[in-house]
């Protein structure tokens, strides 16, 4: 995978492992955590959440940067949603 693809199957690797129940070893989690940082601002925000899921179902918790981004895409508006009635 390369480019936009390779970017977006990235977080879906922490709730992969979530899901799982598996819990890798060295500092696999770490890596994916600071590279998630450095993009999460692209992230869709059911993204977004389930990188968080996927760290707190682990039990871990990620680098301060990743949370602080994070956090901060959560305060932006959401889109206006359209209400449709039968």
């Amino acid at each position: 995978m390369r480019g936009a693809r390779a970017e977006a199957a990235r977080p879906g690797a922490g709730a992969a492992f979530a899901t799982l129940a598996y819990h890798p070893e060295g500092d696999l989690l770490d890596r994916l955590a600071h590279h998630a940082a450095s993009i999460v601002r692209t992230f869709r925000p059911q993204a977004t959440s389930n990188s968080l899921w996927a760290f707190a179902k682990l039990a871990y918790v990620p680098c301060q940067p990743f949370l602080l981004t994070s956090a901060s895409q959560a305060r932006r508006p959401l889109p206006a949603a359209r209400l449709w009635f039968c």
